[in-house]
């Protein structure tokens, strides 16, 4: 008896140490992997939000060209009675709106329309049409 005794006690206390060891290993990966990422964080945090504010600068600013291009097609079709057909609006041109020649996107690529569903259309960051990140406007 006295044996199951000391077997069970000599069990329970290895089992003990071993969870000791256990419970101080995440510690010492908290200590040395999250607070650094914190740090790092907490360092950078203005870039990252200064990046995400550009991100969504550009977006606005997409639709509003988007939008101004498509009141000057509206005005384009109601005065002359006929449609916008170009893809890249050759009819509004000088008279309806000043310089589409060099009208661009945020990032580079022309804006277009569809003139057959009616949309006019930034390819989006990525400069991929009909990806998810297109900005588009009804007319």
């Amino acid at each position: 008896m006295f044996k199951i005794k000391e077997t069970v006690f000599k069990f329970f206390k290895h089992t003990r140490k071993d969870y000791n060891l256990l419970v101080d290993l995440p510690c010492d990966i908290f200590v040395s992997l999250i607070i650094p990422l914190i740090i790092i964080l907490f360092i950078f945090h203005k870039d990252i939000y200064q990046n995400i504010q550009k991100s969504m600068n550009d977006k606005i600013k997409a639709k509003q060209d988007c939008d101004t291009i498509v009141q000057a097609i509206q005005k384009y079709n109601s005065l002359e009675k006929t449609k916008v057909k170009d893809k890249y609006f050759k009819e509004i041109k000088g008279k309806y709106i000043k310089g589409l020649d060099t009208c661009k996107d945020p990032w580079g690529t022309r804006y277009m329309q569809d003139p057959t569903k009616c949309i006019v259309y930034s390819a989006g960051p990525d400069g991929i049409i009909g990806s998810n990140d297109d900005i588009n406007v009804n007319y």
